[in-house]
């Protein structure tokens, strides 16, 4: 957002144009109308006006003045961009659109599985085909932090979901990581654990407050943490890709001296490829190795033994983050609405008391 007085100039640009005040190809003014409309130079106007036609919201014609793109077109469209269709992405795009009927708006979905140039390219032309806004599940962070950070700059309204970019003004909606850390630490120390590993994106900041729960509980409960037992699967997305490098960590540390009691995966689609590979080292499931996972994905039942988990309830991720969505659009302060909503403890057959 432009400061100073460069700010009232582009709100107002934008206020009109999410509610058709302006439509596309309709001309908004020249740079000197505009500067002496907001008493600010014409050059605080045209570098106001700058990241607005960057994103290609607004044009600027020669001799004539500046107009609303006429390729803008104004649809009361929400895009939500997942790293693929598995759960537990069905169940926050389901959520999202059961907001969105009821609310006017047109749900579309990108999955993020078109190559990575192809999902930078798309991201980066989000304000062009999906106008109204987006919700952003978790991607690669190394590769489209500066697109988010243009996405910012330009004004266009995002809200991310799974994820914590502190770079970011973004609104955002994820679970009570913390609290799941904390439920996962105690209920294990109370079966008796005091080796557990982690396996995962341990840089991502809402992982490093799941940690950090794990951590408190065991210590609350007299049971130091190993921190060499979270151990990083050095992917750029957990979401896909992940066999190879989830067999490396599952393998180190249940090849080590004094190997964890339990482990705990990022997401439950690892927990069940972590299945997989203990089953192959010959390990059981849990009379060897407890095992927990997290979000409650469907597959947390069909396995065998069932897997526990902490449930997320990422169809309310999905309403939540339309509705922060769409009160985002309408709004033309700068105040950023973040959630952070309740986990629960699911306990299944995928852990044992160690005796």
């Amino acid at each position: 957002m432009p400061t100073g007085r460069a700010r009232p100039a582009v709100e107002e640009i934008l206020r009109q144009i999410r509610t058709e005040e302006l439509l596309p190809g309709q001309m908004i003014g020249t740079e000197v109308e505009l500067a002496q409309r907001h008493r600010i130079s014409r050059m605080t106007v045209r570098r106001a006006l700058d990241a607005l036609v960057a994103q290609q919201v607004i044009e600027r014609r020669p001799g004539k003045g500046v107009f609303v793109n006429r390729h803008f077109a104004i649809r009361k469209v929400i895009e939500i961009v997942v790293p693929n269709f598995a759960n537990p992405w069905l169940q926050l795009i389901v959520g999202a659109q059961e907001f969105g009927q009821s609310h006017g708006a047109k749900i579309q979905v990108y999955n993020a599985q078109g190559g990575l140039d192809a999902d930078v390219d798309a991201v980066k032309r989000l304000p062009r085909t999906a106008p109204a806004g987006a919700i952003i599940g978790p991607l690669p962070r190394t590769k489209f932090l500066p697109v988010l950070a243009d996405l910012e700059r330009a004004h266009y309204p995002f809200v991310l979901v799974g994820q914590q970019q502190p770079q970011l003004r973004a609104p955002t909606v994820t679970s009570d990581d913390y609290a799941g850390g904390y439920a996962i630490g105690k209920r294990l120390v109370e079966l008796g654990h005091r080796r557990i590993g982690f396996i995962g994106d341990i840089h991502a900041a809402h992982i490093v407050k799941r940690l950090q729960g794990l951590c408190d509980a065991m210590n609350d409960a007299g049971v130091p943490f190993d921190r060499t037992l979270a151990v990083d699967l050095k992917t750029e997305t957990v979401w896909e890709d992940f066999a190879e490098d989830n067999e490396r960590c599952t393998r180190e540390l249940m090849a080590r001296a004094d190997p964890p009691t339990a482990l705990h995966y990022e997401w439950d689609g690892l927990a069940a490829d972590g299945y997989r590979i203990l089953k192959c080292m010959g390990l059981r499931i849990p009379e060897d190795v407890s095992v927990v996972g997290y979000h409650d994905d469907p597959i947390c039942q069909w396995l065998q033994p069932s897997l526990t988990t902490v449930r997320a309830f990422l169809a309310r991720h999905g309403r939540v983050a339309a509705e922060t969505l769409m009160r985002t659009m309408r709004r033309t302060d700068e105040k950023v609405d973040s959630h952070v909503l309740p986990i629960e403890w699911v306990e299944r057959d995928s852990v044992k008391e160690v005796r």
